[in-house]
């Protein structure tokens, strides 16, 4: 339950929240920034297709548990670009300053790695259910497993509300870092505030990450 409502809150939650500041901060196009969404679901189709036909005469919960790493680590992989790459200094077109074109193929590869990690979770974790308890209480488990995927969503939403309310940075002030840029003594305009905003759109995946490799 704790995986499942983890994997539903960072990917149907967290990311859709943050996409737009990541396009922000990175400096990507809409293409690109849409091609992450389709990655993620591009390669759990195939890991899918996969895991279930080589995993099959695996040990299930441990091959989940695999999974549940492989998510964990996808989580922290994404974040890399935030630890490595340069502070956040904006300009009053949005755009970052920074050549931070690398962080693309980072991202790609923290979400492949979460993908792969979210396959075992809907292929095999139901029939996993279906073995840990007696059959008349399958439907049971299975009902409490699919209910906690709709509430992660939910919780994202909400927790990335939070933390998009929040500096990128977390050792400066957002306000303070728009007035030196835009070279004013006094709190900017709400426009040029929204203008050039970058939440803190990491926080989401650190904590996914977190929790996913402390309950694997």
């Amino acid at each position: 339950c704790v995986y499942s409502s983890t994997q539903s809150m960072l990917i149907s939650g967290f990311l859709p929240v943050v996409i737009s500041s990541i396009e922000r901060r990175y400096g990507l196009s809409s293409r690109e920034s849409g091609f992450l969404v389709s990655w993620f679901d591009a390669v759990t189709a195939i890991s899918a297709i996969l895991i279930t036909y080589f995993a099959r005469h695996m040990h299930r919960p441990k091959v989940i548990g695999l999974g549940m790493c492989l998510f964990g680590a996808g989580c922290l992989v994404f974040t890399i670009p935030h630890v490595l790459g340069p502070e956040y200094r904006p300009i009053l077109s949005g755009a970052c300053v920074n050549d931070t074109r690398w962080a693309y193929w980072v991202f790609l590869v923290g979400l492949a790695l979460t993908a792969i990690g979210t396959a075992p979770l809907y292929t095999l974790g139901t029939t996993v259910l279906y073995e840990i308890g007696p059959r008349e209480r399958s439907s049971v488990y299975v009902g409490i497993f699919f209910t906690c995927c709709a509430l992660g969503p939910a919780v994202g939403y909400f927790l990335g509300g939070v933390f998009l309310n929040q500096w990128v940075d977390a050792s400066l002030n957002g306000i303070d870092v728009i007035q030196v840029r835009t070279n004013s003594t006094s709190i900017p305009p709400l426009a040029v505030i929204n203008a050039v905003w970058v939440g803190r759109w990491w926080a989401g995946f650190v904590m996914c990450g977190v929790i996913t490799l402390a309950t694997s």
